[in-house]
């Protein structure tokens, strides 16, 4: 089942769309472990798109009823942003059901 959504995904490459869903796909996994009926939504923004490289800024967000978490992660590297703003959804909601 496809927990996520993906806002503005227009903007990415073929490449870049399918390096995306794998990586939510595998995070999605291991959110699981943690809540159950969740809505993961993640917006992309590129920055510096005339020059030679792009510069993305991924805003995530996971939706529950009565909660809600929400990183927002910049770089230049694409796979390295994904990896980062997804740790930091994860360590939130460890921190927040350690309790």
């Amino acid at each position: 089942m496809v927990n996520y959504k993906i806002i503005k995904g227009n903007l990415l490459t073929d490449e870049e769309k399918e390096i995306l869903t794998r990586l939510l796909g595998e995070y999605c996994d291991k959110i699981d472990l943690f809540l159950k009926k969740y809505i993961l939504e993640v917006h992309i923004k590129e920055y510096d798109r005339e020059g030679k490289r792009k510069r993305y800024c991924l805003i995530s967000k996971i939706k529950v009823p009565k909660l809600m978490f929400e990183t927002e992660v910049m770089g230049w590297d694409f796979k390295v942003v994904i990896h980062k703003a997804m740790k930091k959804l994860l360590k939130e909601m460890k921190h927040k059901f350690k309790k």
